[in-house]
């Protein structure tokens, strides 16, 4: 019987140690396998990465190549001005700067008058106007100082303005009217400044919140808002 049980015994343990052995061969990492997966990621994400660098480099080439487009195009039209001004100097025609200069009134040149539809352009306020074309230097829309000026004129460049074209200014302080300023067009005018005024002469430009309404041919058009203050 002991031997028996011995033997029973022996056949047991070496069963359990023949299992604890595959079990062990089955969790025990592949390491050289593993390796060679980490590698082949690793030559992956490397690809990646030269391809992002070959893209990265052609949009800066592209972008290289149209900024130089557009310097080159940029000196093209500068020369062509430059070219033009000698030509018209050499012909005796007077030097005109035709760019807007400080907000004053934009020569006819700047205009599109080809549709023959009447309009008003650059609108606004001023305290000076030149006599000699009734045109303005530039605009203040915004506050007056009681003892610097004597006028406040409402100004505009009217295009295609037609004969009897009636201009009309009404002007209110606090929303009270006070005065109205007209003008009739004589004869058709393709271009032309309008300067309509308000003055100071009899002391009624006092300090408040005041608007210039304009109506045109009866119908009106639009409004600017100015302030007339106090000197500090």
């Amino acid at each position: 019987m002991i031997s028996v049980y011995r033997l029973a015994t022996y056949i047991l343990l070496s069963f359990l140690l023949l299992m604890t052995t595959a079990c062990s061969a089955l969790t025990v990492e592949d390491a050289p396998a593993t390796m060679r997966a980490d590698l082949s990621m690793n030559v992956t994400e490397m690809a990646v990465a030269r391809t992002a660098i070959v893209e990265s480099q052609g949009s800066a080439n592209a972008t290289a190549e149209a900024a130089m487009t557009s310097a080159a195009e940029l000196n093209t039209l500068n020369v062509a001005l430059y070219a033009t001004m000698n030509a018209a100097a050499a012909n005796g025609i007077t030097e005109r700067r035709v760019l807007q200069n400080d907000g004053g009134a934009m020569p006819a040149e700047m205009f599109d008058l080809s549709s023959g539809t009447m309009r008003f352009e650059q609108v606004g306020l001023t305290a000076h106007i030149r006599e000699s074309d009734r045109c303005f230097d530039e605009q203040n829309n915004g506050t007056y100082w009681v003892g610097y000026f004597d006028s406040i004129y409402l100004v505009a460049v009217a295009l295609n303005m037609d004969a009897g074209t009636q201009f009309r200014v009404n002007w209110l302080r606090e929303g009270e009217f006070i005065q109205e300023s007209v003008y009739v067009a004589p004869v058709f005018a393709e271009y032309q400044c309008l300067a309509l005024e308000i003055s100071n002469n009899n002391g009624q430009l006092t300090p408040g919140h005041w608007a210039a309404s304009i109506v045109v041919n009866g119908e009106p058009l639009m409004t600017r808002t100015f302030t007339i203050q106090n000197q500090p």
